[in-house]
C-alpha cells in the first residue's frame, strides 16, 4: 500500500473563481479571496447563497467552473483525485 504524503496547508486562494450549475444558475462569478490562515472564518449568508458550495470546493468534492482554487499556490484544478488526498486529510 502506497503511503500518503503529509502536507501542511499554509495558504488558500480563490482566484477569479466561479461556480455555475448551469448557464442560468451562477453561484459565484469572478470571486478573488485569500482567507487569512490560522484564524476562524465564518461563512454567513442567506439560504442558497453558496456557503456549502465553497466548503465542497475546499473539500475537493466539486471543481470550479471558472478560475482556480489553490492550496499552497498549487491549483487544485490540475490535481488528480490521488494528488488531493493529502490535502483532504489535513
Amino acid at each position: 500500500m502506497k503511503k500518503i504524503r503529509e502536507v501542511e496547508i499554509k495558504a488558500l486562494e480563490f482566484d477569479s473563481f466561479g461556480i455555475s450549475y448551469d448557464a442560468n444558475n451562477k453561484v459565484f462569478e469572478n470571486l478573488t479571496l485569500v482567507p487569512q490562515m490560522n484564524k476562524i472564518v465564518r461563512l454567513h449568508g442567506p439560504a442558497a447563497s453558496g456557503k456549502s458550495t465553497i466548503l465542497k470546493v475546499m473539500a475537493g468534492l466539486i471543481a470550479p467552473t471558472e478560475g482556480e482554487f489553490k492550496i499552497n499556490g498549487e491549483s487544485v484544478n490540475e490535481m488528480t483525485f490521488l494528488d488531493f488526498i493529502p490535502y483532504r486529510l489535513n
